[in-house]
């Protein structure tokens, strides 16, 4: 605390950074700066991971303990209450633009509904205004190298019959419907173990960009640590070798596609129709 203060104190100055030495945001950087200070204005940070700030240490590591008391201090801090399962709280944020749509996301803001019927935690109705709206999901859309703006359509699976076949029997092996539903609403199945403390895939087509499920699949813990989503294809190693052929790489693109085929039917509607 005293460091904390110390260090505002010293901030108090008229001194000004010279032009030559300040960071040259590049058009891409500006528009992820305008969403950001959106984001922290709504202090979007006190209940989700919206830059991971924080990363963990080596389990040697002598100042581990210490450092592992910082973890809520910078963002996310309502996931405290969640510590032994993170999962049940607030979702990571990061690298939101490349996860999902600009348009879901933008009608998501308006109106925020339950993606995971079981969580007790609910995102609020900050009533955005439309230039706050644009600022955030435009920042997102500009994240990375590979900018993900504008506005794009919803995707639409394409599976012939024998591989819609293929990919419900992987679907059944991995088990996905412990942890997710098939419903946009709440049902009595979703209290039944894990069942509903994972999103619903009615809404994967309209939300997840293809790239990201495949990504995700590959290996979970890499974009989300400490997500409960196993990683089911360790190292490259297939779960299901009698699948075709064994290829991992082929039944994480057939999985995914698959996924997007569930909630196809609505994907072009919105929450509100």
């Amino acid at each position: 605390e005293a460091e904390s203060i110390v260090t505002a104190l010293l901030g108090y100055t008229s001194q000004k950074v010279d032009a030559s030495l300040s960071k040259k945001l590049n058009a891409h950087e500006f528009k992820q700066e305008e969403g950001m200070r959106v984001i922290h204005q709504y202090n979007c940070q006190g209940c989700h991971v919206v830059e991971r700030l924080w990363t963990p240490t080596a389990d040697d590591d002598p100042a581990r303990e210490e450092h592992e008391k910082s973890k809520y201090a910078l963002e996310g801090r309502i996931l405290k209450y969640y510590a032994e399962d993170e999962s049940l709280g607030p979702p990571v944020i990061y690298g939101e633009g490349k996860k999902v749509f600009t348009n879901w996301a933008y009608h998501f803001l308006t109106a925020p509904y339950p993606l995971r019927t079981r969580l007790k935690v609910r995102m609020p109705t900050f009533h955005l205004s439309v230039d706050e709206l644009d600022k955030i999901v435009t920042g997102w859309g500009n994240q990375g190298e590979n900018v993900q703006f504008p506005f794009s359509l919803p995707q639409k699976a394409n599976l012939t019959p024998q591989q819609k076949a293929t990919a419900q029997t992987l679907f059944n092996r991995l088990q996905c419907l412990n942890c997710h539903s098939l419903s946009e609403k709440a049902s009595p199945a979703d209290n039944e173990g894990s069942r509903g403390l994972a999103p619903s895939f009615a809404w994967t087509a309209r939300r997840l960009r293809k790239d990201w499920i495949i990504e995700w699949l590959k290996d979970p813990q890499k974009l989300q640590p400490g997500t409960r989503m196993p990683g089911f294809w360790p190292d490259g190693n297939s779960p299901a070798p009698d699948i075709l052929g064994g290829n991992s790489q082929a039944q994480i693109e057939l999985l995914a596609e698959y996924l997007i085929s569930l909630g196809q039917g609505a994907a072009e509607k919105t929450p509100a129709e």
